[in-house]
Order: structure tokens, then sequence, then C-alpha cells
């Protein structure tokens, strides 16, 4: 339920008798919002946090979970109705003077990916370009560039935090199939900077005839991200993707042996 005010109520916080936490600081339509903490002193008749959360003034969810015999308690809240981008305000309080706070950042991809969020990829030793829609949660995409060798694209960023990163791949460009030309997955690849590199999940959010749109979730210290497909333009002939094909399943095989840590 929505409840529409003008002011949000103001309490005193008081950290060290009740604790909140996020299980990420930025979160996209669809995402579970999971609220946790621990109450460190119970009291008789009092089983249960009131839990609020606010954007612009208006209170958008209200919960009171039961403690647990140790104090914890814990909130899963789904955004898939959630349509504003923003900062969103998260209150929790077990008495009138126990009270914590926090904050996160919600966007509706449904409103980020636009042509304000674009970058034009270059391809080596062409003339050509083709544009990339994108959307990072948090730090910003310092460039992507076409590794056409190993038919992928690469992907340079700076965070502060965990997020996601939101990639619309354009088909006539860069795209994964297989030999019956049905789609096939993509292979994600992240790097941190400590030099370790993973196989990640991805999800394909929206998927047509011009285009995939995929998320990719990150943490904090990852700085690149590659994604291989079996295609990046210019267009080959019948014989050349018959190669391409052959190739493509060496990539994905020296890339599994190469990185077989996988990070869920």
């Amino acid at each position: 339920m929505i409840i529409t005010v003008s002011i949000i109520p103001v309490f005193a916080q008081d950290s060290e008798s009740i604790t909140v936490s996020l299980n990420k600081e930025t979160y996209t339509q669809g995402d579970f919002i999971v609220v946790f903490g621990q109450v460190k002193k119970m009291m008789d008749g009092l089983p249960s946090i009131s839990m609020q959360i606010y954007h612009g003034g208006n209170l958008l969810f209200v919960a009171q979970p039961q403690l647990a015999n140790d104090g914890t308690y814990a909130k899963s809240i789904p955004t898939s109705n959630w349509q504003t981008n923003g900062t969103y305000l998260v209150r929790v309080f077990y008495t009138e003077e126990v009270v914590t706070e926090t904050n996160f950042q919600f966007y509706n991809t449904a409103q980020t990916i636009d042509p304000s969020s674009i970058l034009s990829v270059n391809i080596p030793n062409a003339s050509e370009v083709f544009d990339v829609g994108y959307v990072i949660t948090t730090g910003a995409v310092t460039d992507i560039q076409v590794d056409k060798d190993n038919y992928s694209l690469i992907v340079d960023f700076n965070i502060d935090a965990a997020g996601d990163l939101i990639l619309s791949l354009p088909r006539d460009s860069f795209d994964a199939k297989t030999a019956d030309g049905s789609d096939d997955v993509f292979i994600v690849l992240i790097t941190n900077i400590s030099g370790d590199t993973f196989e990640i999940e991805y999800e394909e959010m929206q998927t047509n005839s011009e285009s995939r749109t995929i998320k990719i979730p990150f943490v904090e210290g990852d700085y690149k991200i590659q994604i291989i497909g079996t295609y990046v333009i210019p267009e080959f002939g019948t014989i050349a993707i018959m190669i391409l094909l052959v190739s493509i399943i060496s990539v994905i095989i020296l890339s599994k042996n190469k990185f077989p840590l996988v990070r869920n």
C-alpha cells in the first residue's frame, strides 16, 4: 500500500541498540531487497519491529517482521512493480527511541536505457562503428572495445560499490548464435583488480529482432567485463561463418579451461 505524506517523521537514531543492513546498495526492477539486522536488547511484549520504506516523501512500504530469539530479523521485498528511479530511505524502529535507517538506489530499467546512455564502439581496422546502449547502477563505463579474435566485447568501468551493468547489444553488430541460427548464450567473464577472472551468470532481460538486453552483476573491485559471442561485424561469407563457428567452440573451451572459477 502506498501512503502519500509530505514530511517523513524524524526520530533520533540509536544504531547501537538496533542495526539495519541491505544485501545490495543498488537495485534494478525485478530485484529483491533484503533488509536485515538485529535488536540488541529485546523487551517483553515487543516481538517485532516496524519497517518502512520512503521515496520523495511518500511512504511506499510497511512491514512488521518478527524477531528471532536472538533479536535478529530479515525481510525480502520484491521490486517488480516499482517504477521511479532515485534514492530510497529504509527506516527500522523497535520503539520511538530505538530507531535506525539506511539508503539505497533504485533504477527502473525500462526507463534507464535511453539514447543518453550510448557508447559508439570502434571496429578494429575498419572505419565502422556501432552503438551500444548501457546503464551502470554505480560508477561509470569508461570504454567498450571489440576483440575480433575472440568475437567479444570488452567493457572497462570504474565503480565504488556492487551493482549491475545493463547492455543493449545490437544483433546486426554483435550476437551469439547456434549453428541452426537460434540464439545461443553469451559467455561472460569478469576481472577484478587482484587479477582474478571469473565466469559469471547474467540475466537476459529483453530480446527482439534488433537487440538483446542483458544485465551483468558486479561487485566492488571488479573493473573489466568480457562478453563472448559468435559474431562481430563486419559480416562474413558462408565459408567464413563455418570457420567462425569452429573457432568459437575452441574459444569457449579455452575460456572455460583458463577460468575454472565461477562466481554466482
